[in-house]
């Protein structure tokens, strides 16, 4: 993985998280802002825009 040559499955990012005692959403949300930082977005919404989420609730009704 330091390498990478191997990507970070869910339980080796869960222990990581445990070691270092920091919630997985925080880290991920870390790792989200930096990279929207290199794809050139300026600025990073820090809530999911509500059309996104009308949708998504929808498909979850309809199931």
């Amino acid at each position: 993985m330091e390498r990478g040559q191997k990507e970070a499955s869910s339980e080796i990012l869960a222990s990581v998280a445990d070691a270092l005692e920091t919630p997985i959403s925080v880290i991920m949300r870390e790792v989200g802002d930096r990279l929207a930082v290199i794809e050139g977005i300026n600025v990073i919404p820090d809530t999911v825009p509500d059309d996104l989420v009308a949708d998504f609730d929808a498909g979850l009704v309809s199931r």
